[in-house]
């Protein structure tokens, strides 16, 4: 391997903070540099002094950070004019490449702060071929110390070298350009298997890597926005996180522990709505931390990987929001003292503090109240817990979301056509609390035309109730009368019944309903017959079309007197004859013209001797006859 060995001593400078907005994290300093930066990565030597190695345009910069209230630069080693930088660290080495050129800078770290020593690696021998490295786009580094750079270059799929032997002059020991056609951006190596970044591919791909010139391809898997840029894996290396460098774009979490059988979990974005773009995920202790462009530095609680709720974030980019290729490129979150380290790429280096809270989690299930079925596209939204972000419900009517903090919140439910619900759950930090709820349909508002379901309910011998449907009237004319007979009462509501007074007992009513409509139509319904009640009332029949109903005694058996009824449609002469039970006549009881309507007749009867008697009654062509009893 060709290399060029330097030597440098710096004089330390810093430069002013600023402050933004945020979310369980706090600005400790912010060093500025004037000219745009990359990516940026972290180094501690082991004896508590601690260096964030940034990617600035003209090369690698060296700031101490051990006191993170004052960073100081130390080094300064240069490179080929570049916007890209992506550093990575092995021992106390530190690998840095670029698209520029100039091969990839290798620096020995173990001589700071006063001293670096550094190579650039321009050629390697691969099976007895001689290779020119002039760059690559990213760099990993594995736990068994081997590096793949990725991308760049003449758009191979990867370069494996092994740091082991001379961490300063590593050995290619595979060429990745028998992969096949996909571009690896970036990539992540664990436990021998590679998860690529293929970018352009939309996708990443799972790799076996334990011979490292013979991958064997295990698994692959689109990626929702198919523009596949970074991915980490979680502790217990079962949950592949992925980002897609796109606006509005998630990260997508996946279940990997069976490879044959790739299952998402759950998609996170910074700022839903606001069309900001993800950049690079990592992962520390199931927290995703997160260099997403415009939204600075987030922090995300993972460990529940179906249900990724925001716990932390650290705005670094003020200028503005939503998309956009500006603000956090990189962030290390993995120094000893748990700071975290971040470039912006227009306003420097951030040293930031934070503090992870597990988050507060919310699950459950929304059906429809009347059938029972799971309801999707119901919005859920934890009204004013901070880090909450608003979720929809799937097929399933499931639901996940969270709050950055525990407290008791207001929860709301919406989906158009249905009534929004909200509810009060109590939420408790790294606990689920489990909240199931039902929505009801809106009703469309009726149709306005004439009522069509009349009722009369609680009838008793002199009130009724009259009811009938809602139309989507401003008002209703009710009108009731004897059925035979008799004035009509009215009386105007807008609600949907009326309770009507001062009726006769035992007498058949009928009562209509007129509707008037908010564009002043006006439909009225059917009559609708009802009868009050009474201690002796008759049975009635409410369809005859007879001019004559049957005649009514009261009381029977009687004494001294008796009461004779007769409701007639129509005026008619009215005989009535008692007569003994062999037929003969006793008594002319009445003989009178009778009006249409009701009529009464009180009849003396104190010189009947007791007995039966048979009373005929005769109305134009129709004869009744009735058994009566004197006592």
């Amino acid at each position: 391997m060709k290399k060029i060995l330097l030597t440098l001593v710096f004089i330390p400078i810093t430069i002013g903070m600023v402050s933004v907005a945020q979310l369980n994290m706090t600005l400790k300093s912010n060093f500025a540099y004037g000219v745009p930066l990359a990516s940026l990565w972290g180094w501690a030597d082991g004896l508590g002094n601690e260096y964030a190695l940034v990617g600035e345009q003209g090369g690698l910069s060296i700031v101490d950070v051990t006191n993170p209230f004052s960073p100081v630069e130390v080094q300064f080693v240069p490179t080929q004019l570049s916007n890209w930088h992506e550093i990575k660290t092995w021992q106390h080495y530190a690998y840095v490449v670029n698209e520029s050129g100039g091969g990839t800078l290798i620096v020995d770290l173990s001589g700071l702060p006063s001293t670096v020593t550094y190579v650039y690696d321009t050629q390697a021998t691969y099976n007895s071929t001689n290779y020119s490295i002039t760059d690559a786009h990213t760099v990993t580094i594995d736990e068994n110390g081997f590096m793949w750079l990725n991308g760049g270059q003449a758009n191979i799929g990867a370069w494996c070298f092994d740091l082991n032997t001379n961490p300063m002059n590593p050995d290619l020991v595979a060429l990745y350009q028998t992969y096949g056609p996909n571009y690896i951006h970036d990539s992540y190596v664990r436990n021998n298997k590679m998860y690529t970044a293929d970018i352009y591919a939309g996708m990443t791909r799972i790799l076996d890597v334990t011979v490292k010139n013979n991958p064997v391809l295990l698994a692959s898997r689109s990626t929702p926005w198919a523009f596949t840029h970074n991915t980490w894996l979680s502790d217990n290396s079962n949950v592949l996180f992925v980002t897609d460098e796109v606006s509005g774009a998630y990260v997508t979490a996946y279940d990997i522990s069976n490879l044959s059988n790739i299952v998402e979990l759950d998609r996170f974005t910074a700022n839903p709505g606001t069309n900001s773009i993800p950049h690079n995920v990592h992962v520390r202790n199931d927290y995703l931390v997160l260099a997403h462009y415009r939204d600075g530095v987030v922090i995300a609680d993972a460990n529940r990987p179906s249900n990724i709720v925001k716990v932390g974030n650290y705005d670094t980019y003020s200028q503005g929001s939503g998309s956009g290729f500006n603000g956090c490129w990189g962030v290390y979150p993995y120094l000893p003292s748990g700071n975290i380290l971040a470039s912006d790429i227009s306003n420097g280096l951030f040293v930031l503090g934070v503090t992870y809270n597990r988050a507060s989690y919310l699950e459950g299930t929304v059906t429809d109240s009347a059938s029972g079925v799971p309801l999707s596209g119901v919005t859920v939204t934890i009204l004013s817990a901070p880090g909450a972000q608003s979720t929809i419900t799937p097929a399933t009517g499931a639901y996940a979301t969270g709050s950055a903090t525990a407290g008791t919140y207001s929860v709301q439910f919406s989906k158009a056509g249905y009534i929004t619900r909200t509810l009060s759950a109590v939420l408790t930090s790294a606990n689920v609390t489990i909240l199931n709820t039902v929505l009801g349909a809106v009703q469309p508002p009726p149709v306005c035309a004439a009522p069509t379901t009349l009722n009369a309910i609680n009838i008793t011998n002199t009130t009724a109730t009259l009811t009938w449907n809602n139309v989507g009237a401003t008002s209703y004319l009710v009108t009731w009368r004897k059925q035979v007979g008799g004035g009509a009462s009215t009386a105007t509501t807008t609600a949907t019944s009326h309770n009507i007074s001062g009726l006769q007992s035992c007498k058949k009513y009928k009562f209509q309903v007129r509707a008037t409509c908010p564009d002043a139509t006006n439909y009225t319904s059917a009559w609708k017959n009802f009868s009050t009640t009474g201690s002796h009332c008759r049975t009635l029949d409410e369809n005859t079309s007879d001019d004559i109903f049957a005649p009514w005694f009261f009381p029977n058996p009687f004494d001294n007197e008796i009461q004779f009824d007769l409701l007639l449609e129509t005026g008619s002469y009215v005989q009535v004859d008692l007569m003994d039970l062999t037929g003969k006549l006793v008594k002319h009881l009445v003989e009178q013209n009778m009006q249409q309507g009701d009529n009464t007749v009180q009849i003396e009867t104190g010189n009947l001797s007791p007995g039966i008697y048979i009373a005929r009654t005769t109305a134009g062509e129709k004869n009744y006859y009735t058994k009566l009893v004197k006592q």
